[in-house]
C-alpha cells in the first residue's frame, strides 16, 4: 500500500502531473489523486530510450482509442463540469484564475 498512514497524506488533496498515461495518470487516478496529463516532459536529456517509445506511443495511440470509446478523466471532487455533469468530462476548476493559493487552502479546508 503506497499510503499506509491515511491520516498522513489524504489522495484527494493531492495531484499527480505526468507525462505518461500508463505509469504517471494510472498510478494517480487509482489511488484518488487528481492527475494532470501533459504530453510533453519538461526536458528530455537524459530521457530513457523505452519510456521516449512508449510516450509515443501512449499519446498517438493509446490517448485517441481511449477517447475513441468515450473514455474520459476520473470523478474528482477538486473539479466540477461545465454543464454540472461530473460523469467523465471534468474541465473547469472550482477555483477560479483570480483566487490565490491562500484563497484556494482556504476554500478546500472549509
Amino acid at each position: 500500500e503506497h499510503f499506509p498512514d491515511k491520516a498522513l497524506v489524504q489522495p484527494e488533496s493531492m495531484c499527480v502531473v505526468g507525462d505518461r498515461i500508463l505509469t504517471d495518470v494510472l498510478f494517480g487516478s487509482m489511488y484518488g489523486i487528481l492527475t494532470v496529463h501533459v504530453k510533453e516532459p519538461l526536458g528530455l536529456k537524459g530521457d530513457n530510450p523505452v519510456a521516449r517509445v512508449m510516450r509515443t506511443v501512449e499519446n498517438r495511440v493509446l490517448l485517441p482509442m481511449l477517447r475513441l470509446l468515450g473514455v474520459g478523466p476520473a470523478h474528482h471532487p477538486a473539479f466540477v463540469s461545465i454543464d454540472g455533469d461530473d460523469a467523465n468530462v471534468l474541465s473547469t476548476s472550482k477555483f477560479s484564475d483570480s483566487d490565490t493559493a491562500d484563497d484556494a487552502e482556504r476554500q478546500t479546508n472549509k
